[in-house]
């Protein structure tokens, strides 16, 4: 074999080594999001979580409340 060719060889493989291994990477971050959300699916499925939901709800009701009534605030303020 030819040092041309070894080299070839060398850098062939190891583009190879660095395909596997973003491989293995994206194979390891989809097994995780689907693990994610299965136990997002378990937990917005259970008993505890669909009762609170009013209570998320009306939080998420103040929340926004507060917040028109913040800009509203700063409107007036620049506006005098």
């Amino acid at each position: 074999m030819s040092r041309g060719n070894g080299q070839a060889l060398e850098e062939a493989l190891k583009e190879r080594n660095e395909l596997w291994e973003k491989l293995n990477e994206e194979r390891f971050d989809r097994a995780e999001l689907e693990s994610l959300r299965a136990r997002v699916a378990m937990i917005e499925g259970s008993a505890s979580w669909r009762l609170g939901k009013p209570l998320r709800d009306a939080k998420a009701l103040v929340r926004d409340a507060r917040g028109a009534l913040e800009r509203r605030r700063k409107k007036s303020a620049q506006g005098s």
